[in-house]
């Protein structure tokens, strides 16, 4: 097998440019999953999860840069494990893996993505 770093990717979003998008419900069907929506709710404020999670999205969007196609954020799904780390699921890529860093403060939300593709050796 043979490991391809596709790309690098990293976005930060200050929460005062995002405020009112929890509110938005046109925005966040176009954004996020019915379950990412859900996961945030269940904080005491949305806007932090939320920011973190477009954030993140951004991030996989940049690293995939260097593929030769559109990719957006209805294809990626942030979902968070029972251990708290942080899966990618890319709905159109399964070939495709995404290790995420995300971390939201006071003000900000940021988020890191590196993209890689495995090959079979005979593959490429």
């Amino acid at each position: 097998m043979d490991i391809e770093t596709i790309g690098l990717g990293i976005d930060l979003i200050e929460y005062e440019s995002f405020e009112g998008a929890q509110d938005d419900t046109l925005f966040l069907k176009k954004v996020f999953t019915t379950e990412e929506v859900s996961y945030c709710r269940t904080k005491s404020n949305t806007l932090p999860y939320l920011a973190a999670r477009f954030a993140t999205k951004e991030a996989v969007i940049k690293a995939l840069g260097q593929l030769d196609e559109d990719i957006f954020y209805s294809q990626i799904e942030i979902v968070k494990r029972v251990n708290g780390s942080i899966k990618v699921v890319l709905k159109d890529h399964p070939h495709i893996q995404v290790k995420v860093s995300l971390s939201h403060g006071k003000r900000s939300a940021v988020a890191t993505a590196l993209a890689s593709r495995t090959w079979l050796i005979d593959e490429r």
